[in-house]
C-alpha cells in the first residue's frame, strides 16, 4: 500500500473512531492499536523521512480516539493483542529504554565524571566526621 494511501486511511479511521464508539470498538477489535503503533514505530525509527513525525502523531491520535471511545477499548490497549504489548511500543516511542541520544559517549563521560565527584564528596564528608 502506498504511504499516502496508508496515511489517509489512518486519518479516516481516526475520524471514524472519534465519531462513534461502536466504530471505535470495531477498529479496536480489528487490531487497531497494534497496527497503529507498529506504523508509528516504523515511522519513528525512520525520522529522516519527510513527514515521518506527522505519521507517528496521526497514529497516536488514532490510539487516543480509540481509547476515548469506551472502557473495553482502554482495556484492550493494555492487553496488547500480539503479545508484544502496546505499553512496550508506547515506551519505545517515548524513548524510555535508552535511546541513542542517551547512550552517547560524551553524555556518559559527563555522567561518570559527575558521579565520581559526588562519591568523592561523600567519602570526604565521612572521613571528616
Amino acid at each position: 500500500v502506498p504511504e499516502e494511501v496508508r496515511n489517509q486511511a489512518i486519518l479516516f479511521l481516526t475520524s471514524l473512531a472519534s465519531s462513534s464508539s461502536i466504530l471505535a470498538r470495531l477498529i479496536t477489535f480489528s487490531e487497531g492499536y497494534d497496527r497503529a503503533l507498529k506504523i508509528a514505530l516504523e515511522s519513528f525509527s525512520g525520522l529522516q523521512t519527510a513527514g515521518a513525525s506527522s505519521v507517528t502523531m496521526d497514529c497516536l491520535d488514532l490510539c487516543l480516539a480509540l481509547a476515548q471511545a469506551d472502557d473495553v477499548a482502554r482495556e484492550l490497549f493494555l492487553g496488547g493483542g500480539d503479545g508484544v504489548g502496546n505499553l512496550n511500543r508506547l515506551a519505545q516511542l517515548m524513548d524510555l529504554k535508552g535511546g541513542e541520544r542517551y547512550r552517547s559517549e560524551e553524555r556518559n563521560a559527563w555522567w561518570d565524571d559527575e558521579m565520581g565527584k559526588r562519591r568523592k564528596k561523600r567519602l570526604e564528608a565521612k572521613t571528616k566526621s
